[in-house]
C-alpha cells in the first residue's frame, strides 16, 4: 500500500507457483495519455493448445434480442467459472473444469497424487466499488473479460471510503456509484493509518472542488484522468511530510505488478472461451509426471 507507516518493499503479484503464460506479454512500461492503452497487451498470439474438443454451444433462438441475451447469459458465466490449473505430464493443464483423463498421457488424473490436484487461480479483477481508498483501473468502455481487446482506452480513479469512485475526464470529476464492477485495484491506504482513514473522504472532496479539474481544463494527453489520480496520490504524500511520485514511478511499483497478473489470467480466459483445456509446458525445474 502507497500510505503507510512503514511501506514494505512492493514486489510483483504472482498466483502460487503457476508458470508464465506465453502471448500474455509484459505491459508496457509507461500510460500514455488520457487512457493507458499500453498497461495491458494486445490480443495474445493464437499459441499451442489442447485437443480436447470445445465445450458443445447450445442452438440459439432465432430473434436477435434473444441471441444477445443468450450471448450475455454465457459470458456472464464463463466469467464466472473459476480458472483452474493442474500439473501433469510436466505441463501445466488449464481448465474450467477438471477433465477425468490427462489430455497429454490420457491416465487418470484422479490418482496422480498431491502434485496434481486441481488448483484455483485468483481472478486479478475486483468489484471496485467495494475496494474503498483504492486506485482503480477499468476499460474506458466495457469489462476486460468481455470487450477488452488489448487496444481499447483505459481509465483510472479513485474510490472514497464509501466505495464511491471518483474520476476526471472532459465532463469534469465524476461520483460514480455503479459502473465500476470490474476493475484492477491497488489499496492506498494500511489499516492503522486511523487519521488519514477517517478524513479521506473530506480530503478527496475537498481535492476535487479545484479548479484545475474543472471540464475545460481536461486535455486528452497532458490533463487528464491519470493526471487527476496521480496528484491526488501526491497531494496526500506532501500533507504527510514524504516525497511525490511520478507517473512512472507510480507505475512501475503499484500498476505494473497488478496488470502483469491481469496479462496472464486474460489469455488463459481467452483461450478458455473455445477450448475445454490449455496446456503449456512446464519448465525443466518445475517437471513432473
Amino acid at each position: 500500500m502507497l500510505f503507510s507507516r512503514d511501506p514494505p518493499p512492493v514486489r510483483p503479484v504472482r498466483v502460487g507457483s503457476v508458470p508464465a503464460v506465453p502471448g500474455a506479454h509484459p505491459p508496457a512500461r509507461h500510460l500514455p495519455g488520457a487512457h493507458p492503452r499500453s498497461v495491458l497487451p494486445a490480443r495474445p498470439v493464437p499459441l499451442r493448445r489442447g485437443e480436447g474438443a470445445g465445450p458443445t454451444r447450445p442452438q440459439l433462438p432465432d430473434a436477435p434480442h434473444h441471441r444477445d441475451a443468450a450471448r450475455r447469459d454465457r459470458a456472464s458465466a464463463m466469467e464466472a467459472a473459476a480458472i483452474l490449473y493442474v500439473r501433469h505430464c510436466a505441463a501445466a493443464i488449464f481448465c474450467r473444469r477438471v477433465p477425468p483423463l490427462c489430455p497429454v498421457c490420457g491416465r487418470p488424473l484422479r490418482d496422480a497424487g498431491l502434485l496434481s490436484a486441481p488448483v484455483s487461480l485468483q481472478c486479478p479483477f475486483v468489484h471496485g466499488h467495494r475496494q474503498h481508498r483504492a486506485f482503480l483501473l477499468r476499460p474506458t468502455a466495457g469489462s476486460f473479460l468481455r470487450e477488452y481487446d488489448g487496444n481499447s482506452d483505459l481509465h483510472v480513479g479513485i474510490s472514497s471510503a464509501r466505495g464511491v469512485v471518483y474520476h476526471y475526464n472532459e465532463e469534469g470529476v465524476h461520483r460514480d456509484e455503479s459502473g465500476w464492477e470490474q476493475c484492477i485495484s491497488v489499496p492506498l491506504v494500511q489499516p492503522d493509518m486511523f487519521e488519514l482513514l477517517q478524513q479521506w473522504d473530506q480530503i478527496l472532496e475537498e481535492f476535487s472542488m479545484g479548479e484545475e479539474w474543472l471540464p475545460h481544463r481536461y486535455e486528452e494527453h497532458d490533463h487528464n484522468c491519470y493526471t487527476y489520480a496521480l496528484a491526488f496520490i501526491n497531494s496526500v504524500l506532501t500533507a504527510q511530510g514524504k516525497q511525490q511520485m511520478s507517473k512512472s514511478e507510480f507505475t512501475e511499483k503499484f500498476v505494473i505488478p497488478q496488470t502483469k497478473n491481469a496479462s496472464k489470467y486474460i489469455t488463459l480466459h481467452q483461450e478458455l472461451t473455445t477450448k475445454d483445456f490449455y496446456i503449456v509446458p512446464l519448465p525443466d525445474q518445475e517437471k513432473q509426471c
